[in-house]
């Protein structure tokens, strides 16, 4: 369903600091839109939710969180640390954020702007509608934490 992809370089220095470089030419897309997750509230869960018409890829910078995402009756969990790599999420695939660390960053690419009709709103009960999903899944570089 999805992946956990290496789209950085590694450009780090022993001797100063760790770097990360991502170029567009790298990317399955290049990015309409970024924004930043902190701050996550202990128990809270964020995402419930998918999107119509837009892929994402989730980048975490620091700490942990917990990842589920759903296609149908298909099911995947991912532990995202800035050490897992990269998730690249397709349109139609529902996303669960949940069990943050204090100190997670998480950093989200998106290939389009933001719009309201791009997402697929949560049934009453919280859970996807069924149906509503659409994935065209690309080769896995590598796996972790499903």
């Amino acid at each position: 369903m999805s992946e956990i992809k290496k789209f950085r370089e590694n450009h780090s220095d022993p001797d100063s600091a760790d770097l990360f470089v991502f170029e567009y030419s790298n990317l399955p897309w290049v990015p309409a839109r970024m924004y930043i997750m902190q701050n996550f509230v202990e128990g809270a869960t964020r995402g419930n939710h998918a999107h119509k018409r837009l892929s994402q890829i989730f980048i975490m910078v620091s700490g942990r969180l917990e990842l589920e995402i759903y296609r149908g009756e298909n099911r995947q969990s991912y532990i995202l640390t800035p050490q897992s790599g990269e998730l690249e999420l397709k349109p139609g695939v529902w996303r669960v954020i949940s069990n943050a660390s204090k100190d997670a960053i998480l950093l989200v690419l998106a290939d389009a702007a933001y719009s309201e009709d791009r997402y697929t709103p949560p049934h009453r009960d919280g859970l996807p509608a069924a149906g509503c999903f659409s994935y065209r899944q690309k080769h896995s570089i590598a796996v972790a934490g499903a």
